[in-house]
């Protein structure tokens, strides 16, 4: 009798199943921009006057760096008086604009983005006697 030998074969381990990691979402924190803060310059009889939150008058203001702001700048004077011009500050980004009595405000916006002290002026010396006084200042903090 010849013998049979049988074959057996044993199963091949599969590889073992690595774990897969799963890409979470990292919320990114965005800044919310600031509200615009609206403020008020008021041109009359050879002065300036600025209003809004925490001014009510006066021909100096202080600013935040990096605060938007809407500046609506008219003139307050009677009808039949004369033009005031205002000369704005382009380090400020602010342009100059003749405010004619009775018209409506000019609106401009700006962000400011260095401290420092920025003037401005009345540039219609045909606005009367008083114009060498018409001047202003925005003093622009950290």
């Amino acid at each position: 009798m010849t013998a049979t030998a049988t074959v057996t074969s044993s199963p091949t381990p599969s590889a073992t199943p690595t774990p897969t990691s799963i890409a979470t979402a990292t919320p990114t924190r965005t800044a919310t921009p600031a509200p615009t803060v609206v403020i008020f310059l008021r041109g009359i009889s050879w002065q300036w006057d600025f209003y809004g939150p925490g001014v009510n008058g006066g021909a100096s203001i202080a600013l935040q760096v990096g605060q938007p702001y809407e500046i609506r700048v008219y003139n307050d004077a009677p009808p039949d008086s004369s033009s005031h011009t205002f000369s704005g500050n382009a380090d400020l980004g602010l342009s100059g604009a003749v405010l004619d009595p009775g018209s409506p405000a000019v609106v401009q916006r700006f962000t400011p983005q260095t401290a420092g002290l920025y003037p401005f002026l009345c540039t219609d010396s045909s606005c009367g006697s008083g114009h060498g006084n018409m001047t202003g200042l925005i003093q622009v903090v950290q």
